[in-house]
């Protein structure tokens, strides 16, 4: 795992395995600390289900998130729509107070209060998924450039897609809205054109 975070250009101080398996059958694992105090964490139910090639994919992935700064372009996005959507509330929430009438501070405004959060947490949640499968699709990619080993990917799709008990192709619109990862058959299918393509090669 830390030939892995080398090849990623990821310094890495430890690798530590975490009991997960008595709470939870979630395969996982992560990265997760600043500078010099990173550390991969691995799930022990992934080390356990897991085959060589799957869980190197897993923790490529993750390492991969870790090279290309995720975490700082999905903290970019918030910085930009938070705003947006505590405006929104601010003056949608007056003006459905004000058509009844209600007094802006009491507490008839609730309800306003509430649908108008509603409605900008719905919307806003739209561009962040769509920003979020990307990211996940660019650390697929990143991934198997890392392993070069794009059956390590499918394997772990088909496991996860089993151990969530995921619908692996959910219907269009509801991946849209909703979907913060590429769906399971998007990633295999990803997987098996570049295996496809290193055939050629």
């Amino acid at each position: 795992m830390i030939r892995l975070a080398d090849e990623a250009g990821v310094e890495v101080g430890n690798v530590y395995e975490v009991d997960a398996s008595r709470r939870s059958s979630t395969l996982n694992a992560y990265v997760n600390g600043l500078g010099s105090s990173k550390r991969v964490v691995i799930y022990d139910n992934s080390i356990n289900q897991l085959s060589g090639a799957e869980l190197s994919a897993l923790i490529a992935h993750e390492l991969s998130h870790v090279e290309s700064n995720d975490v700082y372009r999905g903290l970019a996005f918030a910085i930009l729509v938070i705003p947006l959507g505590v405006l929104f509330v601010q003056v949608a929430t007056t003006a459905l107070a004000g058509r009844r009438r209600d007094d802006p501070e009491g507490p008839a405004i609730i309800p306003a209060l509430a649908l108008t959060i509603s409605l900008a947490t719905m919307v806003l949640s739209v561009p962040g998924n769509v920003l979020s499968r990307e990211i996940e699709a660019h650390a697929d990619r990143s991934a198997m450039e890392l392993t070069s080993d794009p059956d390590g990917l499918i394997g772990l799709q088909v496991r996860l897609a089993k151990s969530n008990l995921a619908d692996p192709d959910p219907p269009g619109v509801y991946q849209y809205l909703f979907g913060t990862h590429p769906t399971a058959i998007q990633r295999i299918s990803t997987a098996e054109a570049v295996k496809d393509q290193g055939k050629r090669q």
